[in-house]
């Protein structure tokens, strides 16, 4: 057993998600993807409020969902190449408690706290 990278962060890590060539950092407010396996710094997005630290990322596309600014929401971001775009979806009149994506990125399913 051996370590291969170790990453210090400002704050505390919610939860950690991979896949082939992303590694995505949760924070409370905010979210880190770097490459993989050579972990280079992709992006930064500020995210609200995020206590459970719930993000996915899709296994066969560049697609990232985690909850939207406004409650109740998702913000999907499509992370292709410098084509960042992203859209917003509002899902429930809760905030989110738990979120998930199908391999192929086409489908969304997530539960409220209500």
């Amino acid at each position: 057993q051996c370590i291969v990278y170790e990453l210090a962060f400002g704050f505390p890590v919610l939860s950690v998600r991979i896949k082939k060539d992303r590694l995505a950092v949760i924070g409370f407010s905010e979210i880190h993807i770097f490459t993989f396996p050579s972990v280079e710094l992709l992006s930064t997005f500020k995210t609200s409020p995020n206590p459970r630290g719930l993000c996915e990322l899709c296994d066969s596309c560049h697609l990232m969902v985690y909850p939207g600014h406004q409650r109740g929401t998702i913000q999907i971001v499509n992370m292709d190449g410098s084509n960042k775009t992203d859209s917003v979806c509002q899902v429930h009149q809760h905030d989110l408690s738990c979120m998930a994506l199908d391999q192929q990125g086409y489908i969304v399913a997530t539960a409220s706290s209500k």
